[in-house]
C-alpha cells in the first residue's frame, strides 16, 4: 500500500495549499523577473518583501509591480523537502515519471498541479536544453515565475515517492537538489524515447513492482473510459 501512502504525504499539492495564479495577466505581457521591495524606485507598493514586474503590450513604459510573497514562500516550503537516495533509485524515478505522466490524461482525484503541463516541456526545463522550437515557456502562460512553481511542484512529487520508495530499503542516504536533477533529466530522456506500451514497469526499471503495475493499469482503464465518454 505505498502508493496509498505516497498520496497521503502530498500535502503541499492540497487544493488549497496551492497559489492562485489567476492573480497574472496571462495575455499580451511581458514579466521581467521578480525583486524584492528596495528595489522598486518611485513606486509605491504593498507591504509584500518581492514583486513581479511586468508591463502591458500596449503600455510598455509602465512598470507595474505584484506582490508574490506568499508564491515565494510556497516555493520555499516545496523546495525544503529532502531527496532521498537508494539503490533502486533509478526504478523509483522511472515509476515516478510514468505515474505522473498516467494521471496526467486523467481528471486526476489524488494531487493538484498549478497547470498541466506536458512531460516534453518538464524536461526541457529541467536540462536548459532549449531549441528554437521549444518554446517551453508557452506552456507555464509565458510567466517564468509560474514556471519556477510549477516546476518546483514537480521536483517535490519526485522526492516524496522517492522519500516512501526508499522506506524498502536498508541503504539510504540524503543528496542534494542538483544530483537529482541530473539522475531525473536521464530517466526523463530514458522514458520519453521509449513510452512504456506495455504495463509490466520490471521491462523498463528491472525492478519487480505488481502494485505500480495494477494501480497503472486501472489509470489506463479510467482515461479510456473518460475518452469515450
Amino acid at each position: 500500500m505505498y502508493l496509498f501512502d505516497f498520496f497521503h504525504s502530498l500535502t503541499l499539492l492540497d487544493k488549497e495549499k496551492i497559489p492562485d495564479i489567476s492573480i497574472f495577466p496571462d495575455q499580451d505581457v511581458f514579466y521581467f523577473g521578480y525583486c524584492e521591495k528596495d528595489d522598486i524606485k518611485d513606486v509605491i507598493c504593498g507591504n509584500d518583501h518581492y514583486y513581479v514586474a511586468y508591463v502591458y503590450r500596449n503600455d510598455v513604459k509602465k512598470l507595474n509591480y505584484l506582490g508574490i510573497d506568499y508564491i515565494v514562500e510556497y516555493i520555499e516550503e516545496l523546495n525544503r523537502e529532502p531527496y532521498y537516495t537508494f539503490p533502486g533509485e533509478y526504478a523509483a524515478i522511472y515509476e515516478a515519471v510514468w505515474l505522473f505522466d498516467e494521471l496526467n490524461v486523467i481528471d486526476n482525484p489524488f494531487f493538484n498541479m498549478v497547470l498541466s503541463v506536458p512531460l516534453p516541456s518538464i524536461s526541457s526545463s529541467l536540462s536548459d536544453e532549449n531549441t528554437d522550437d521549444e518554446l517551453t515557456i508557452v506552456d507555464f502562460q509565458g510567466n517564468p515565475l509560474i514556471k519556477k512553481l510549477y516546476m518546483a511542484q514537480f521536483m517535490y512529487y519526485i522526492k516524496k515517492y522517492l522519500a516512501v520508495k526508499s522506506k524498502q530499503y536498508a541503504k539510504v542516504k540524503i543528496e542534494t537538489d542538483t544530483l537529482l536533477k541530473v539522475r531525473l533529466i536521464h530517466v526523463l530522456k530514458d522514458y520519453l524515447q521509449n513510452i512504456p506500451l506495455n504495463y509490466k514497469s520490471q521491462i523498463y526499471t528491472k525492478e519487480n513492482n505488481p502494485e505500480f503495475d495494477d494501480f497503472v493499469q486501472q489509470i489506463g482503464s479510467i482515461a479510456e473510459h473518460e475518452l469515450w465518454d
